[in-house]
């Protein structure tokens, strides 16, 4: 079990409605500015693969499953 190591905190700034799920806009910290498409991120325990990279915010996808 990998049990992480928390770099940062950020906020969710929005959250948009798609088909079969969520996607969940973070805004992070300039320290986290090294993160890409595809790296995970922890929330509340939970890793979440990053879909894009926006102007300080990264999102990430959360299916109804």
């Amino acid at each position: 079990m990998f049990t992480g190591i928390i770099e940062a905190t950020g906020h969710i700034s929005r959250v948009v409605r798609k088909e079969g799920g969520r996607a969940f806009w973070v805004r992070v910290p300039l320290t986290l500015r090294g993160l890409r498409v595809g790296d995970s991120l922890a929330v509340d325990g939970v890793c979440m693969t990053l879909t894009r990279i926006w102007k300080g915010a990264v999102e990430y996808y959360a299916s109804s499953e």
